[in-house]
């Protein structure tokens, strides 16, 4: 039907809905759920808030700022 919906998780984010597809909060893409990781700790729908893309992105440049020298 096109309407945008919200659905407020546990600790207050913001996940927005339109078409049965969930908006990524890193590229603000909406697609659809199994293209987002399970999140096993208080999501209000069981995936993170960020599409796998994104997560891989996230994750990669989290491992090359950590890395010791």
């Amino acid at each position: 039907n096109g309407e945008t919906r919200f659905n407020f998780g546990n600790i207050g984010g913001v996940k927005q809905y339109q078409n049965g597809k969930l908006k990524c909060s890193k590229c603000g893409e909406f697609k659809n759920l199994d293209e987002f990781p399970d999140d096993r700790y208080g999501s209000s729908n069981g995936k993170r808030s960020n599409c796998s893309t994104c997560d891989v992105i996230r994750n990669k440049q989290y491992r090359e700022s950590s890395k010791l020298d």
